[in-house]
């Protein structure tokens, strides 16, 4: 019997650990151009609230944009009382994910695409290794296709791309007024003007963002109803309605 040398193999079957914001997007456009088969969107929800920590977007919306990328949506439920210590949160945490892996493993799973980013990010290395120490015991090779990226030149690049990342989570500093706009170049240059004078920790701006449409979308997520929420010093822009366009 003669062996066709033309065969190709199959490409690896990877999840994206999602959160629905820019990072997550530009993992994922960038997985699939390296010949990566993306199978699931992999996203942590709270029971207690029905979202996604810290973007605070419900699981009916990140349903929403996943059906408008056309990848389905893995859910993994916690329920994290806000009375124990912040370790054995984080504990309770780190066995959720890791069940969630195996879970994805069995259904044919080999790879986890993060989007962790590096440059100016204190917590990089522990992030590294919490990425490790969950990949590991599964077999899962982790990818992280923006690791070591210059932040600004990856989001500027994101936007060229075509991604409309919507600002839906935003500190004191920012305030409400920023949310629901989409993230532009200008919006990039309006925060440089206002934060790069300052010393580092003062100038570290904290926001999210949630993806409407980009490459990787096969329909537009329009909001249709939304209020602005602050509480604890962060703004969130609580999205009620939308449709598919």
């Amino acid at each position: 019997m003669t062996r066709n040398r033309n065969t190709t193999p199959a490409p690896e079957k990877v999840f994206v650990s999602w959160s629905g914001g820019k990072d997550s997007c530009l993992a994922c456009y960038r997985a699939m151009q390296s010949g990566l088969e993306v199978c699931y969107l992999a996203s942590m929800l709270t029971i207690n609230t029905g979202r996604l920590f810290p973007h605070f977007v419900t699981a009916e919306v990140l349903r929403g944009q996943a059906e408008a990328i056309g990848i389905p949506l893995f859910e993994q439920w916690i329920e994290i009382p806000k009375t124990i210590s912040h370790d054995v949160r984080l504990n309770e945490y780190d066995v959720k994910y890791s069940e969630m892996l195996s879970q994805l493993k069995e259904r044919g799973i080999t790879g986890g695409v993060f989007g962790d980013v590096s440059r100016g990010n204190k917590f990089a290395q522990m992030h590294w290794n919490r990425v490790e120490d969950f990949c590991r015991p599964v077999g899962m090779k982790p990818y992280r296709p923006l690791w070591d990226q210059d932040r600004e030149q990856m989001i500027r690049g994101t936007i060229d791309l075509g991604f409309k990342p919507m600002i839906i989570v935003a500190d004191a500093e920012m305030g409400q007024e920023m949310l629901g706009e989409i993230l532009t170049h200008k919006i990039l240059d309006q925060f440089k003007d206002r934060y790069e004078h300052l010393p580092d920790e003062a100038a570290r701006i904290y926001y999210h963002t949630f993806v409407v449409d980009g490459p990787i979308f096969k329909k537009r997520l329009e909001i249709t109803e939304s209020t602005k929420v602050t509480t604890g010093g962060i703004s969130y822009l609580d999205i009620t309605k939308f449709e598919l366009a």
